[in-house]
């Protein structure tokens, strides 16, 4: 019998509904709190010049994006200007700053009393257990309603509008407050719009129960010093915490902290394009024994400094963006004491600075860290003469090639001696890519999960070979019937292709691979409503479907109709408005009859 459909769980279709309630009530609560307030002045007779002039001296009549709304500039005294941040700069960093807004203390009052009310139903309503996924969606609703009065702001022209719109987008954010609680234990803002996450920065100390902590970029580097003290009050009352992500703006002092407080706890240390952490905070980033992840790409600290925490962290082995360990190794290697070691590093990445590393560098990854699991490696012929020597690395199950020629350039021969132990393959920019290319991927990596070819040069023909040499033609001209001896890939579930190549060679990797669940296709191929009808025996696992572009006019809404009749499991179908064939109408009617 064919799987059913996956059936959402109440708790799911809660979640999905839940940042919707939320936004509508935070929004009808900050407009019914401002309405209140200014209703209540005009009750007690003030002047429409006093009230003008009580609005513009109490919110200064800055915009949202934090300037000074056009033709006010003359509302600051010379006092005022010099003490207020350069707003210009500010507003790289921050479209939606309201912290200039100040409430009356009757307002205030109201604010308050209506977010600890909100909080009182979320804290008393939550069951415990999905209390992190509430807390993410209610800051997902506060977001959406801040938006939301942030597109209206655009539309207001008067003063008092504004004020009346700055006033509802600070009330709104301090609804943030409501989930600023010891029993959240994980928050992941990096993905919000700066306001949400400048709240929540001012407010962390209240966040004492945190375990994983992803605080995104700050102020993105900017204005790395803006909320410095916040987070050396916030962190210094946590001693949980087993993943840290800080990235443009973390800093020695915090580091520091995290060394004294969470040494015994944190496993992930993201401070990524941290400029200020520096060699200073290499031997407290050494207290933290139990550390497994650690992303210090382009920080501060030195190569020499990168290589002594390599040596120092036992358990270490993910260096997420570590394009430093070639130049790490250098300084290992050349320390006596460090000789013979062995590093339990399993991810290698090619340098960002210098892109292309020599084989003389690849042999000291291969000595120190023989444990390497998964590569992405970039090659150039004048720093590698081909790519055998990558044959040293036993371990090696996801491979990531960028540059080079199949043939000529040895990765047809890599994969004979490493191809049986690799899961994931992934090509991009190789040439001499072929119907032949495809069969012996097929037959030497057979345990293929996923697969992937990206601006690759496919052949499709064995003509026309005035560049090649003696060798490479006779390997090229072979009178084999190569499709004969194409092997199923039976593990493949992920094919992707975005390089221009004729439908013979994709259709020869998807009609070998029945457990196909995901597959995109680039721009460059050229698929219609026809070929879609062909393949469709070969993938009725398919959960996923991408054409990434298309100008031709008869890849039509058709395609997603025969594809979800005929695949059970497709839940995902992707680029749907790239398609030329497409009209809007008919994507807003198949979102339609699909619910």
């Amino acid at each position: 019998m064919p799987p059913c459909n996956p059936v959402p769980t109440l708790v799911e279709i809660c979640l999905e509904t839940l940042p919707r309630i939320v936004k509508e009530t935070v929004s009808y609560t900050g407009e019914k709190l401002v309405n209140h307030w200014f209703n209540s002045r005009k009750k007690k007779k003030t002047s429409d010049n006093d009230t003008r002039r009580s609005l513009k001296s109490t919110n200064q009549i800055k915009l949202v994006s934090g300037r000074v709304a056009e033709g006010e500039e003359k509302l600051f005294t010379e006092e005022q200007a010099s003490q207020v941040i350069d707003y210009e700069h500010k507003e790289q960093f921050d479209q939606y700053e309201t912290s200039h807004v100040e409430l009356d203390e009757e307002l205030a009052i109201r604010t308050k009393s209506a977010v600890a009310e909100f909080q009182n139903w979320f804290v008393d309503s939550c069951v415990p257990g999905i209390l992190d996924l509430v807390v993410t969606s209610i800051i997902q609703g506060v977001e959406e309603a801040v938006v939301e009065k942030n597109c209206e702001l655009h539309k207001k022209d008067t003063t008092v509008q504004l004020a009346s719109i700055n006033m509802q987008m600070f009330i709104i954010l301090s609804f943030v407050d409501s989930v600023i609680s010891p029993i959240v234990s994980n928050l992941d803002i990096s993905n919000l719009i700066q306001a949400v996450k400048n709240r929540i920065y001012t407010r962390m100390e209240g966040l004492t129960g945190m375990k994983k902590l992803i605080m995104g970029e700050g102020s993105h580097g900017y204005l790395a010093d803006f909320y410095k003290q916040h987070f050396l009050t916030g962190v210094g009352g946590m001693n949980r915490l087993t993943y840290f992500s800080l990235q443009c703006d973390c800093f020695d002092e915090l580091v520091e902290l995290l060394g004294k407080n969470c040494s015994k706890t944190l496993r992930t240390l993201d401070v990524q394009r941290s400029f200020h952490v520096t060699d200073i905070s290499v031997k407290d980033i050494f207290a933290m024994k139990l550390l497994v992840n650690i992303n210090i790409f382009s920080c501060g600290i030195t190569n020499e400094g990168k290589a002594r925490i390599l040596l120092n962290l036992p358990k270490l082995h993910e260096l997420d963006r570590g394009d430093f360990l070639c130049d790490a190794l250098d300084w290992i290697d050349w320390w006596p004491e460090s000789k013979g070691t062995v590093l339990q590093i399993r991810e290698f990445y090619s340098s960002e600075s210098y892109h292309f590393h020599t084989q003389a560098q690849m042999a000291l990854v291969a000595l120190y860290c023989p444990g390497i699991e998964k590569m992405r490696f970039m090659f150039s012929r004048e720093h590698f003469i081909n790519f055998t020597p990558l044959a040293k690395f036993k371990k090696l199950r996801s491979l990531n090639i960028c540059g080079g020629d199949f043939y000529s350039d040895g990765l047809i021969d890599l994969l004979e001696e490493i191809g049986s132990q690799l899961i994931c393959l992934e090509l991009y920019y190789v040439d001499q890519i072929d119907l032949k290319a495809l069969v012996m991927i097929s037959v030497y990596c057979t345990k293929l999960e996923k697969l992937g070819f990206s601006n690759c040069g496919f052949r499709s023909s064995f003509e026309d070979f005035e560049n090649t040499d003696d060798y490479e033609r006779s390997l090229l001209l072979r009178d084999v019937p190569v499709v004969e001896i194409m092997q199923p890939l039976v593990h493949l579930n992920s094919l992707s292709i975005s390089s221009r190549c004729t439908l013979q060679h994709i259709s020869i990797l998807i009609s070998n691979a029945r457990n196909l669940r995901h597959l995109d296709i680039g721009l460059m191929i050229e698929v219609n409503d026809k070929y879609i009808n062909q393949i469709l025996p070969y993938i009725p696992k398919l959960e996923t479907f991408s054409v990434k572009g298309s100008e031709r006019s008869d890849l039509t809404i058709q395609a997603t109709e025969i594809l979800l009749a005929n695949c059970e499991n497709l839940r995902e179908i992707k680029d749907l408005r790239a398609w030329s064939g497409v009209y809007p109408r008919e994507i807003q009617n198949l979102i339609q009859t699909s619910r």
